[in-house]
Protein backbone atom coordinates (compact mmCIF):
# COMPACT_ATOMS: atom_id res chain seq x y z
CA UNK A 1 0.00 0.00 0.00
CA UNK A 2 1.14 3.36 -1.06
CA UNK A 3 2.15 6.12 2.04
CA UNK A 4 -0.70 8.21 2.36
CA UNK A 5 0.34 11.82 1.57
CA UNK A 6 -0.29 14.82 3.63
CA UNK A 7 -2.24 16.91 0.96
CA UNK A 8 -4.59 13.39 0.53
CA UNK A 9 -4.86 13.24 4.58
CA UNK A 10 -6.05 16.62 4.68
CA UNK A 11 -8.57 16.69 2.04
CA UNK A 12 -9.96 14.02 3.37
CA UNK A 13 -10.35 15.07 6.67
CA UNK A 14 -11.57 18.18 6.37
CA UNK A 15 -14.30 16.50 4.14
CA UNK A 16 -14.97 13.52 6.61
CA UNK A 17 -15.52 15.53 9.64
CA UNK A 18 -17.85 17.92 7.94
CA UNK A 19 -20.44 15.21 7.02
CA UNK A 20 -19.50 13.51 10.65
CA UNK A 21 -20.46 16.45 12.49
CA UNK A 22 -23.37 17.35 10.05
CA UNK A 23 -24.65 14.16 8.97
CA UNK A 24 -28.56 13.82 10.04
CA UNK A 25 -28.89 10.20 10.57
CA UNK A 26 -27.14 9.49 13.41
CA UNK A 27 -26.62 6.51 15.05
CA UNK A 28 -27.78 6.79 18.99
CA UNK A 29 -30.69 7.94 19.72
CA UNK A 30 -29.64 10.80 21.95
CA UNK A 31 -28.30 12.56 18.69
CA UNK A 32 -31.62 11.43 16.75
CA UNK A 33 -34.08 12.92 18.64
CA UNK A 34 -35.66 16.01 17.48
CA UNK A 35 -34.57 19.07 19.16
CA UNK A 36 -37.15 21.33 21.00
CA UNK A 37 -37.34 25.10 21.33
CA UNK A 38 -35.47 24.79 24.62
CA UNK A 39 -32.79 22.77 23.00
CA UNK A 40 -32.32 25.24 20.05
CA UNK A 41 -32.19 28.00 22.45
CA UNK A 42 -30.07 26.96 24.39
CA UNK A 43 -27.49 26.09 21.38
CA UNK A 44 -27.78 29.21 20.52
CA UNK A 45 -26.77 30.50 24.08
CA UNK A 46 -24.01 28.25 23.85
CA UNK A 47 -22.82 30.22 20.19
CA UNK A 48 -22.80 33.20 21.98
CA UNK A 49 -21.05 32.60 24.65
CA UNK A 50 -17.83 30.94 22.79
CA UNK A 51 -17.96 34.31 20.22
CA UNK A 52 -17.95 36.34 23.45
CA UNK A 53 -15.11 34.24 25.04
CA UNK A 54 -13.16 33.97 21.76
CA UNK A 55 -13.26 38.03 21.27
CA UNK A 56 -12.06 38.21 24.99
CA UNK A 57 -9.27 36.18 25.56
CA UNK A 58 -8.15 34.46 21.87
CA UNK A 59 -5.02 34.99 21.62
CA UNK A 60 -4.57 35.96 17.62
CA UNK A 61 -7.42 38.81 17.10
CA UNK A 62 -7.06 37.80 13.99
CA UNK A 63 -8.86 34.24 14.44
CA UNK A 64 -5.86 32.93 11.98
CA UNK A 65 -7.88 34.34 8.99
CA UNK A 66 -11.26 33.86 10.04
CA UNK A 67 -14.08 36.50 9.82
CA UNK A 68 -15.61 36.00 13.27
CA UNK A 69 -18.79 37.57 12.48
CA UNK A 70 -19.80 36.39 9.65
CA UNK A 71 -18.52 32.96 10.49
CA UNK A 72 -21.03 32.90 13.67
CA UNK A 73 -23.57 34.77 12.11
CA UNK A 74 -23.80 31.61 9.55
CA UNK A 75 -23.49 28.58 12.07
CA UNK A 76 -26.65 30.77 13.92
CA UNK A 77 -28.32 30.47 11.13
CA UNK A 78 -27.87 26.56 10.54
CA UNK A 79 -29.07 25.94 14.16
CA UNK A 80 -32.17 27.08 13.06
CA UNK A 81 -32.25 24.42 10.74
CA UNK A 82 -31.08 21.65 12.53
CA UNK A 83 -33.07 18.37 13.19
CA UNK A 84 -31.19 16.57 15.48
CA UNK A 85 -29.43 17.41 19.21
CA UNK A 86 -26.30 16.10 17.01
CA UNK A 87 -26.64 18.46 14.30
CA UNK A 88 -26.63 21.30 16.84
CA UNK A 89 -23.70 20.04 18.68
CA UNK A 90 -21.56 19.70 15.50
CA UNK A 91 -22.42 22.73 14.10
CA UNK A 92 -21.14 24.68 17.15
CA UNK A 93 -18.39 22.16 16.67
CA UNK A 94 -17.21 22.84 13.07
CA UNK A 95 -17.31 27.00 14.26
CA UNK A 96 -14.29 26.17 16.35
CA UNK A 97 -12.90 23.59 13.57
CA UNK A 98 -12.16 26.34 11.41
CA UNK A 99 -9.99 27.55 13.48
CA UNK A 100 -7.83 24.38 13.68
CA UNK A 101 -6.68 24.58 16.74
CA UNK A 102 -6.16 21.93 19.02
CA UNK A 103 -6.17 23.96 22.37
CA UNK A 104 -9.77 25.41 21.51
CA UNK A 105 -12.58 23.25 20.34
CA UNK A 106 -16.32 22.67 21.75
CA UNK A 107 -16.91 19.98 24.90
CA UNK A 108 -20.84 19.17 24.25
CA UNK A 109 -23.12 18.73 27.66
CA UNK A 110 -22.67 14.93 29.14
CA UNK A 111 -24.87 12.25 27.95
CA UNK A 112 -26.93 9.84 29.39
CA UNK A 113 -24.79 6.74 27.61
CA UNK A 114 -21.21 5.74 27.80
CA UNK A 115 -19.43 4.26 24.65
CA UNK A 116 -16.55 2.06 25.25
CA UNK A 117 -14.46 1.16 21.68
CA UNK A 118 -12.32 -2.11 23.13
CA UNK A 119 -9.33 -1.03 21.50
CA UNK A 120 -6.86 2.00 21.83
CA UNK A 121 -4.19 3.54 18.95
CA UNK A 122 -1.49 5.84 19.42
CA UNK A 123 1.09 7.49 16.94
CA UNK A 124 4.87 5.89 16.40
CA UNK A 125 6.47 8.21 14.02
CA UNK A 126 4.08 8.85 11.17
CA UNK A 127 2.04 5.64 11.68
CA UNK A 128 -1.20 4.91 13.81
CA UNK A 129 -0.86 1.34 15.68
CA UNK A 130 -3.31 -0.43 17.45
CA UNK A 131 -1.63 -0.25 21.37
CA UNK A 132 -4.90 -2.20 23.21
CA UNK A 133 -7.60 -4.47 22.79
CA UNK A 134 -9.81 -5.44 25.46
CA UNK A 135 -10.49 -8.99 25.74
CA UNK A 136 -13.86 -10.14 25.30
CA UNK A 137 -14.86 -6.75 22.97
CA UNK A 138 -16.15 -6.93 19.42
CA UNK A 139 -12.99 -5.72 18.49
CA UNK A 140 -11.15 -8.79 19.88
CA UNK A 141 -13.75 -10.82 18.24
CA UNK A 142 -13.23 -9.08 14.77
CA UNK A 143 -9.59 -9.77 14.99
CA UNK A 144 -8.50 -6.52 15.80
CA UNK A 145 -4.69 -7.39 17.35
CA UNK A 146 -1.87 -4.96 19.20
CA UNK A 147 0.19 -3.97 16.70
CA UNK A 148 -2.10 -3.60 13.59
CA UNK A 149 -1.63 -0.35 11.99
CA UNK A 150 -4.62 1.70 11.66
CA UNK A 151 -4.84 2.93 8.08
CA UNK A 152 -7.89 4.65 8.11
CA UNK A 153 -10.80 5.06 10.50
CA UNK A 154 -14.32 5.10 8.67
CA UNK A 155 -12.64 6.66 5.98
CA UNK A 156 -10.18 9.27 7.68
CA UNK A 157 -6.44 8.48 7.55
CA UNK A 158 -4.53 9.06 11.14
CA UNK A 159 -1.61 11.87 10.99
CA UNK A 160 -0.38 13.51 14.16
CA UNK A 161 -1.79 16.76 12.51
CA UNK A 162 -5.73 15.23 12.68
CA UNK A 163 -5.04 12.72 15.61
CA UNK A 164 -6.30 15.01 18.20
CA UNK A 165 -9.60 15.80 16.22
CA UNK A 166 -10.09 12.48 15.39
CA UNK A 167 -9.86 11.52 19.45
CA UNK A 168 -12.14 14.88 20.23
CA UNK A 169 -14.71 13.55 17.48
CA UNK A 170 -14.68 9.72 18.55
CA UNK A 171 -14.56 10.56 22.40
CA UNK A 172 -16.19 14.24 23.30
CA UNK A 173 -18.14 14.89 20.19
CA UNK A 174 -19.99 12.17 18.83
CA UNK A 175 -18.95 8.50 20.26
CA UNK A 176 -20.22 5.76 17.69
CA UNK A 177 -21.84 2.54 18.53
CA UNK A 178 -19.56 1.01 15.20
CA UNK A 179 -16.30 2.19 13.52
CA UNK A 180 -15.44 0.85 10.18
CA UNK A 181 -11.24 0.46 10.21
CA UNK A 182 -8.80 -0.46 7.28
CA UNK A 183 -5.91 -1.89 9.34
CA UNK A 184 -2.60 -3.63 7.88
CA UNK A 185 -1.90 -6.53 9.19
CA UNK A 186 2.28 -7.29 10.48
CA UNK A 187 2.76 -9.49 7.19
CA UNK A 188 1.56 -6.30 5.35
CA UNK A 189 -1.73 -8.00 4.78
CA UNK A 190 -4.88 -5.62 4.53
CA UNK A 191 -8.29 -6.06 6.15
CA UNK A 192 -11.43 -4.08 6.72
CA UNK A 193 -13.29 -4.49 9.81
CA UNK A 194 -16.68 -3.41 11.32
CA UNK A 195 -16.28 -3.29 15.20
CA UNK A 196 -19.02 -2.36 17.18
CA UNK A 197 -18.88 -0.67 20.61
CA UNK A 198 -19.95 -1.17 23.64
CA UNK A 199 -23.28 1.09 24.64
CA UNK A 200 -24.02 1.57 27.99
CA UNK A 201 -27.56 3.47 28.94
CA UNK A 202 -26.99 5.41 32.10
CA UNK A 203 -29.62 7.71 33.42
CA UNK A 204 -31.31 10.58 32.13
CA UNK A 205 -31.81 12.18 35.36
CA UNK A 206 -29.38 11.71 38.54
CA UNK A 207 -30.69 12.70 41.96
CA UNK A 208 -27.25 14.33 43.83
CA UNK A 209 -29.05 14.63 47.12
CA UNK A 210 -30.03 11.08 48.45
CA UNK A 211 -33.71 12.11 49.11
CA UNK A 212 -34.55 9.40 46.75
CA UNK A 213 -33.03 6.85 48.41
CA UNK A 214 -30.46 6.23 45.30
CA UNK A 215 -27.15 6.07 45.17
CA UNK A 216 -26.20 8.33 42.09
CA UNK A 217 -23.84 11.11 44.15
CA UNK A 218 -21.52 8.04 44.84
CA UNK A 219 -21.87 6.15 41.24
CA UNK A 220 -20.24 9.63 40.11
CA UNK A 221 -17.63 9.91 42.72
CA UNK A 222 -16.67 5.64 41.96
CA UNK A 223 -16.49 6.66 38.04
CA UNK A 224 -14.69 9.95 38.56
CA UNK A 225 -12.12 7.54 40.24
CA UNK A 226 -11.74 5.10 37.74
CA UNK A 227 -10.82 7.55 35.52
CA UNK A 228 -8.25 9.18 37.63
CA UNK A 229 -7.21 5.82 37.96
CA UNK A 230 -6.78 5.31 34.11
CA UNK A 231 -5.11 7.93 33.23
CA UNK A 232 -2.55 7.69 36.37
CA UNK A 233 1.02 7.69 35.79
CA UNK A 234 2.59 4.60 35.62
CA UNK A 235 6.28 2.99 35.71
CA UNK A 236 8.47 0.35 35.40
CA UNK A 237 11.72 -0.58 36.71
CA UNK A 238 13.60 -2.93 34.55
CA UNK A 239 17.14 -3.79 37.07
CA UNK A 240 19.40 -0.39 37.20
CA UNK A 241 19.50 0.65 33.74
CA UNK A 242 15.90 0.44 32.53
CA UNK A 243 13.03 2.86 33.92
CA UNK A 244 9.63 3.80 32.09
CA UNK A 245 7.59 6.25 32.84
CA UNK A 246 4.38 6.44 31.03
CA UNK A 247 3.15 10.21 31.42
CA UNK A 248 -0.53 10.78 29.89
CA UNK A 249 -0.46 14.41 30.77
CA UNK A 250 1.66 17.16 31.93
CA UNK A 251 -0.65 17.60 35.10
CA UNK A 252 1.48 16.91 38.02
CA UNK A 253 2.27 19.14 40.89
CA UNK A 254 5.64 20.01 41.64
CA UNK A 255 5.30 17.56 44.75
CA UNK A 256 4.76 15.08 42.32
CA UNK A 257 7.25 15.38 39.96
CA UNK A 258 9.94 15.22 43.04
CA UNK A 259 8.52 11.93 43.76
CA UNK A 260 9.02 10.48 40.66
CA UNK A 261 12.46 12.00 40.08
CA UNK A 262 13.71 10.54 42.96
CA UNK A 263 12.36 7.09 41.59
CA UNK A 264 14.42 7.24 38.30
CA UNK A 265 17.59 9.30 39.75
CA UNK A 266 19.25 6.25 40.31
CA UNK A 267 18.57 4.63 36.28
CA UNK A 268 20.06 7.98 34.65
CA UNK A 269 23.63 9.59 35.37
CA UNK A 270 22.79 13.17 34.27
CA UNK A 271 25.83 16.12 33.58
CA UNK A 272 25.73 18.35 36.80
CA UNK A 273 24.86 22.26 35.52
CA UNK A 274 28.97 23.08 36.07
CA UNK A 275 29.72 20.28 33.91
CA UNK A 276 27.27 21.43 31.03
CA UNK A 277 28.62 24.89 32.00
CA UNK A 278 32.61 23.64 31.45
CA UNK A 279 31.65 22.27 28.34
CA UNK A 280 30.17 25.29 26.61
CA UNK A 281 27.14 23.38 24.43
CA UNK A 282 24.51 26.26 23.99
CA UNK A 283 22.12 23.21 23.17
CA UNK A 284 22.43 21.58 26.44
CA UNK A 285 22.18 24.15 28.57
CA UNK A 286 19.46 25.88 26.91
CA UNK A 287 17.67 22.61 27.71
CA UNK A 288 18.87 22.26 31.35
CA UNK A 289 17.54 25.89 32.30
CA UNK A 290 14.57 24.40 30.34
CA UNK A 291 13.54 21.58 32.03
CA UNK A 292 15.03 22.69 35.61
CA UNK A 293 18.26 20.37 36.10
CA UNK A 294 17.83 21.18 39.56
CA UNK A 295 15.68 18.32 39.78
CA UNK A 296 17.90 15.66 38.25
CA UNK A 297 21.19 16.57 39.76
CA UNK A 298 19.78 17.87 43.10
CA UNK A 299 22.22 20.86 43.29
CA UNK A 300 19.48 23.28 43.07
CA UNK A 301 19.73 26.29 41.40
CA UNK A 302 20.19 24.47 37.93
CA UNK A 303 21.08 27.75 36.36
CA UNK A 304 23.70 27.43 33.38
CA UNK A 305 26.85 30.30 33.87
CA UNK A 306 27.17 32.28 30.63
Amino acid sequence: MKERSHFWTNKVWHTSIFVLLMQGTALLSYAQQGPNSLDRDRAHVMLQAIKSDLKKNYYDPNYHGMDIESRFKTADEKLKQATSLGQLFGIIAQTLDDLNDSHTFFVPPGRSYRIEYGWQMQMSGNKCFVVTVKPGSDAEAKGLKEGDEIYSIDGIGPVRENMWKIQYLYHALRPRPGVRLLVIKPDGKQQQLDILSKVQQGKREMDLTGSLGRNDLWDLVRESESASRLHRHRYIEKGKDLFIWKMPEFDMTRENVDNFVDKFRNHIKLPTAADLAARRDPVLSYAASLFWLEYFTGTGGGAIPD
